[in-house]
């Protein structure tokens, strides 16, 4: 979770008490993009060797290092508080949610789930609508608001190397975890 900023205009005078802002979701939708760029990664570069019983050229690695590198930014922005990035991944997490529903209908409707493919519904069906509802919420607007800010405040919202090495450690392992659940042989 990001650390609480204070909302303080312009001309007012250091220390009052101000409410703190705090962002709803935001490490928790970082690290799902990021899962999911460190799982198109672990994806592409499985495909080129028969890793993950995937097999595939450069392009097939290129195809999923583009996105990969797009979602890594998309986060990256996010943590920095960007004003586009949360638009952005309120829409990744709408269209994941979307995709899931639509999976789970079809299973539903009798058609069947691989075993492989019931981590990555859990994920589309819970997380991604979470996520997109937290960074939907009013507070969370008003500290991308803040953090938009191109004054001296922008400085201070900006989370450290701590966090970000945190957002990564959780990261990588679920990217992987959804790789190989994706598998045919996993």
């Amino acid at each position: 979770m990001a650390r609480p900023t204070r909302l303080e205009p312009a001309s007012a005078p250091p220390g009052d008490d101000l409410p703190e802002v705090t962002p709803a979701g935001l490490g928790v939708a970082i690290v799902f993009l990021w899962a999911l760029a460190t799982q198109l990664t672990a994806q592409g570069i499985a495909g080129l060797v028969g890793g993950l019983g995937l097999h595939h050229g450069v392009g097939g690695l290129l195809a999923r290092l583009l996105p990969a590198a797009l979602l890594f930014v998309i986060g990256e922005s996010l943590r920095q508080g960007v004003r586009w990035a949360r638009w952005a991944a309120i829409a990744i997490a709408l269209l994941v949610t979307v995709s899931g529903m639509a999976r789970a209908l079809a299973v539903a409707t009798g058609h069947g789930l691989p075993h492989r493919a019931v981590f990555s519904l859990l994920i589309e069906l819970t997380f991604a609508p979470w996520i997109a509802l937290r960074l939907s919420a009013p507070r969370t607007a008003a500290w991308f608001a803040l953090a938009s800010d191109p004054g001296p405040a922008r400085r201070a919202v900006r989370t450290g190397p701590r966090w970000f090495a945190g957002l990564l450690a959780w990261s990588v392992p679920w990217g992987l975890a959804v790789a190989i659940s994706q598998s045919p042989h996993g």
